[in-house]
């Protein structure tokens, strides 16, 4: 399989795509430019990204990976959870290729990247039977309203959590890793991402988790790390 390029993010490209790089040259395309939320939040709101991400390979790849990696792994009509659309929504784009689909639940605190998504199912319906987004601050989760994945993306952990959080967020980022560990199927995996801004925060979560027996260590994919549930999960 093709590796996904920037390079081909210019090219304009047929309306029913096929492989890899087209994907990528769909993304300017069918998303309309929308303009970043600037304001930011205040003191006692919900803690929301104040801005939008757009597709910058270069500086953060880790979709394009974790899409390769689904492909590669041969995951295909699997549910995925996965934190941090980007406004590009590429994962959901890549999903589309697979001859079946994952059923992805995405969630982001952008309002821009929110809007993005609402502008690309109802330009690309067939997309919303797998792909479905909701805006929250996933501190806010809670187990009774999660189903269970066989896949976990937390490429932004540490990313945003702010104390002042806990005045109305139940979570922290240990927390949360441990709350997805509940949602995992058997043969599920968590994956994290070495080279978010924040990883040096994340890692010794994971290193924490890992030593308690409560993640268990499974393999590495370009800049993603993928776990399983450890021996120890169920009583953390």
């Amino acid at each position: 399989m093709a590796k996904i390029a920037i390079e081909d993010y210019a090219e304009i490209i047929p309306k029913k795509p096929t492989g890899w790089q087209k994907i990528i040259r769909e993304v300017k395309r069918l998303l309309p430019g929308n303009t970043p939320v600037k304001v930011k939040p205040k003191l006692g709101e919900l803690n929301f990204y104040a801005d939008t991400w757009t597709l910058q390979m270069a500086a953060c790849p880790c979709d394009a990976h974790f899409a390769e990696y689904l492909s590669e792994s041969g995951r295909s009509g699997q549910t995925v959870f996965h934190f941090g659309t980007g406004q590009h929504h590429l994962l959901a784009r890549a999903n589309q290729t697979l001859p079946t689909p994952n059923d992805i639940l995405g969630i982001t605190a952008s309002m821009g990247e929110y809007q993005a998504y609402v502008d690309y199912i109802v330009a690309q319906p067939t997309a919303a039977r797998n792909y479905k987004v909701f805006f929250a601050d996933i501190y806010t989760l809670t187990a009774g309203l999660l189903p269970t994945f066989d896949v976990v993306s937390l490429f932004h952990l540490c990313e945003f959590y702010e104390p002042s959080n806990a005045q109305y967020a139940p979570l922290d980022d240990e927390a949360l890793v441990k709350l997805f560990l509940t949602k995992l199927n058997a043969g599920g995996e968590i994956l994290f991402y070495t080279g978010s801004s924040a990883y040096a925060k994340a890692e010794p979560i994971i290193a924490r988790l890992t030593a308690e027996g409560v993640l268990t260590f499974k393999t590495a994919y370009e800049t993603l790390v993928v776990y399983t549930a450890g021996p120890r999960a169920a009583s953390a």
